[in-house]
């Protein structure tokens, strides 16, 4: 599996319920994002309770919906992939002031850091999210 075919899997199921039939909207975009808390929830409560199978369901269900509302608003994933990729290897690991708990399993922007430029990848969003 490459993320490429995830990204295939997720048009192909996208376009099965007739999803990318249809004019993303605000409101419905609204709708999937509740669905992205719902699930996070879900997978934070397998988390709590220990429970394997639920954790694992959970994270990939948040990537369903995450890609899907990324391919319905328009957005070239693998374009946006790309660059969020390129600026998180950029960063260093270590701990950053007030998470002392990651125990440095966690990583930084160094000085000079560019983070990831969108800005000729939005899609649909910017006529979605005009009001």
């Amino acid at each position: 599996i490459t993320i490429m075919s995830i990204i295939e899997d997720n048009k192909n199921f996208q376009s099965k319920y007739g999803f990318d039939s249809e004019p993303m909207t605000f409101d419905k975009l609204k709708f999937r994002m509740s669905l992205l808390q719902e699930e996070f929830n879900e997978t934070l409560t397998a988390f709590i309770e220990g429970d394997a199978e639920e954790w694992v369901d959970g994270h990939i269900d948040l990537l369903v919906i995450a890609l899907g509302n990324l391919h319905l608003a328009g957005v070239d994933i693998d374009k946006a992939w790309n660059e969020v990729f390129r600026a998180n290897m950029s960063k260093v690991r270590g701990v950053k002031p007030g998470r002392e708990e990651s125990g440095g399993f966690d990583v930084m922007k160094p000085l000079g850091w560019q983070g990831p430029d969108h800005s000729d990848n939005h899609g649909k969003l910017d006529d979605i999210f005009k009001k």
